[in-house]
Parts: structure tokens; sequence; C-alpha cells
């Protein structure tokens, strides 16, 4: 009896530690964003009531594309957090369909390579790669996340690469691998998990709420597939996942 009270209570502060590591994320998350909006909608407005030059216009639209990651950023993280709900209620949808391949994969590099252009990222395909039953859409989300972890991982400049072949069933493997910081050995094993940060969660230096690797893990299992990590040689990290 004391063994099982001791476990509820260790289960309960556990969720706690959990929960109060996901407050501390999410805060700072959400506010270097908002103060990058913020800070930047009142020096445009002062600069458009007080100034006209090409150097301000040039300054303006500096600004205005900083917002717009802001944005994109806080959009992220919303739809991060409904993502997870959806998944934690049984909720997660699959629209499938015959997808192709290489167009889903060079769609989402392309669409990185614009919304990263300081990080090279590289496709390769091992030759034609057939037809998949896919959700497209959320297939690509999950190697979105992957590259986003790549590159914010990395150092700047460093490239990243996105490797894709299929079997004699036509089961696609899709990798991503990076020349970056890796991952210790003893977080290896909990890094799919909801909210689970590599290090101190309230010292973590890149972006997210440590719930990106666990929806493309639920993405891939509701793919009847499997994602998993590697450590690179030479350095660096790959992931790879199979649908």
């Amino acid at each position: 009896m004391l063994a099982l009270a001791v476990q509820r209570e260790e289960e309960r502060f556990a969720h706690h530690e959990e929960l109060r590591d996901f407050v501390d994320i999410a805060s700072h998350e959400l506010r270097h964003p908002m103060t990058i909006i913020k800070g930047y909608s009142a020096t445009l407005r002062w600069y458009l009531e007080n100034m006209r030059s090409e150097a301000v216009l040039e300054a303006v639209l500096e600004m205005l594309g900083d917002i717009e990651r802001g944005v994109d950023r806080l959009e992220r993280i919303v739809f991060n957090l409904l993502d997870t709900d959806r998944i934690e209620r049984g909720k997660l949808t699959l629209e499938m369909r015959a997808e192709d391949p290489s167009s889903l994969l060079q769609r989402v590099v392309d669409e990185m390579r614009e919304r990263r252009p300081q990080s090279p990222i590289h496709l390769h395909l091992a030759g034609s790669l057939p037809a998949r039953e896919m959700d497209g859409e959320k297939i690509g989300q999950v190697l979105v996340i992957l590259l986003e972890n790549a590159i914010n991982y990395s150092p700047p400049g460093s490239p990243v690469e996105v490797e894709a072949a299929a079997d004699d069933q036509g089961r696609l493997t899709v990798s991503v691998l990076d020349r970056g910081v890796g991952i210790p050995e003893k977080d290896r094993e909990r890094i799919f998990d909801r909210f689970y940060q590599v290090g101190d969660a309230s010292h973590h230096s890149s972006e997210g709420l440590g719930l990106g690797l666990y929806i493309a893990r639920e993405i891939v299992k509701a793919h009847h597939g499997k994602i998993w990590y590697e450590p690179r040689d030479g350095g660096g990290s790959v992931f790879r996942f199979t649908v």
C-alpha cells in the first residue's frame, strides 16, 4: 500500500514538473515574437509619421519581414498545440490519397528554402519513387518539423540533406541529415515524448515547445510507419521515417 502511494505521488510530481516546464517554455516562445511585433510596430509608426527616405523604406521592409516571421512562429505554436490536443483526444484524421513522393518532397523543400534561405537544403531522390497512399499535407508537416529541428540545432549556414528511397514493396523511407550538435545518448529515448526538450528546458536555445517530434511520431504511426533517430557518422543527427 505504501509503495503504491509513493508511486502515485511520484507520478503526480512528474506531471507537475512536466506542466511547469511546459509553461516556462510556452511563455518564452510566445513572449519573443510578441515583443518583436509590438516593438517594430511602434517603430514603423514613428518612421512613417516622421521620415521619408530610401533608407527608411529599406529599414521598414526589413522590420516587416521580422514581423512576418514572428507571426509565422506564433502560428506554428498555435497549430502544434491544436494538433497535440487532437492527438490526445484521438481526433487525428488522415485524408489518404495516392501521392507522388518526389513532387511532395520537392514542394516542401522549396518552401523551406524560401522560409530559411540562410540554410542550404539538398534533396536526393533514389531513382523514381512510386506513388504512395498517404496524407500528403501531414507527411509534409513531418518533413517540415524535421527540417526545422535540423536547421535550429545546426551552425548557421550548415547544409541539411534530405534523402528518399523506396523498397521493393514501394514503402518510402525519408531521411533528414544534419551536422549539428547531435543528441546526447541520455536524451535519445525521450526525444519523441510530448513537451520534451533536450537539455535544461529553462535554458533551451532553439525554437519550439517540445511538441514537434511528438506530433511527427503520431502522424507517422497513424500511417502505420515508424520514425527514429540515429547519430550521424562524423557528427550530427539523422532522423528517418517510413510510410
